[in-house]
């Protein structure tokens, strides 16, 4: 399968990739199909994957060329816009990494329901602390203000709150650690994540990102034009790849109603998933409860 997917053009392999974006996004959706009711802390996880599926629906059209508004013997430059594309791998992983931290991290919901709220607190206490001029903002503002002292009441009086040391309930209160200290790389590990590949390639992408002097002299040095089959273009496909199959995996195990949607879908289809998975966890070996087989019997 995956020699396969090595000999396609770019494009082409961009659009295998696509048909897994519509499997997550289908899947997501049939929580509103099937009238889920849930906690309300689990509704944030139904934006949260949108907002990968975008990022990654645009690094995949970019996968397909970039045209320049300049031209060249009459001729309009298309590159391979590394760059961008680079950028939008750091956002998705960083996404990725969030989903995983809030929702599909093996912990009891209890712990997951509290870090939602840190989450929120945090992201609310940053919009309360823009400058704004209009009369209409600052009423919005005000009343923001409001559900951040809501949610900080509710933060304080949870037993996680209560088991951190002051020096962290200080910087908590403060709204200024939204994932509780914890890194975007020590969360590859603690994901299961290949760290060969994701933490080594996160700061890497993150140079992009900053505008260091590494991505310029990479673009000072670099032949951006464009490739079918640029073997950098199919690498960052596959990442992207690997990673939508352990989200689809995840999201399975958070929502067993999802859980029995993908059980209906093709079994290649189920299998390649699983395959992805697999490629993208520093464990070589899919475990044991997460093989189809397994899944079907918990039906």
């Amino acid at each position: 399968m995956f020699n396969e997917y090595e000999n396609l053009p770019v494009e082409e392999y961009a659009k295998v990739v696509s048909t897994k974006v519509g499997v997550l996004l289908r899947l997501i959706n049939t929580l509103h199909e099937d009238k889920i009711q849930m906690a309300s802390w689990k509704i944030w996880s139904e934006p949260l994957l949108f907002k990968m599926c975008y990022h990654i629906s645009s690094l995949l059209q970019l996968c397909e060329g970039t045209i320049l508004p300049y031209e060249t013997n009459g001729t309009p430059v298309m590159i391979f816009d590394e760059p961008t594309i680079s950028v939008l791998f750091r956002t998705i992983l960083e996404n990725y990494l969030t989903f995983y931290y809030l929702f599909a991290d093996d912990i009891e919901d209890a712990e997951k329901e509290f870090r939602s709220l840190v989450y929120r607190y945090c992201g609310s206490m940053q919009r309360t602390q823009f400058d704004i001029n209009s009369l209409e903002a600052r009423e919005k503002q005000k009343k923001e203000a409001e559900f951040v002292e809501t949610l900080w009441k509710e933060i304080k009086e949870s037993n996680f709150y209560q088991k951190l040391n002051e020096r962290v309930r200080i910087d908590v209160k403060k709204g200024i650690k939204p994932r509780l200290f914890k890194s975007w790389k020590s969360l590859i590990t603690e994901s299961g994540l290949r760290k060969d590949v994701y933490r080594n390639l996160y700061g890497y992408k993150s140079n992009y990102s900053h505008s260091e002097f590494i991505s310029v002299l990479q673009i000072y040095q670099g032949k951006y034009g464009f490739k079918p089959k640029s073997i950098k273009g199919h690498y960052v496909l596959f990442l992207v790849h690997s990673l939508i199959g352990k989200t689809i995996l995840e999201l399975n195990a958070f929502f067993p109603s999802i859980a029995e949607h993908f059980m209906q879908l093709n079994e290649d289809l189920k299998l390649e998933i699983f395959a992805l998975n697999k490629h993208a966890r520093e464990s070589a070996i899919v475990d044991q409860e997460n093989k189809p087989a397994d899944v079907e019997a918990k039906k």
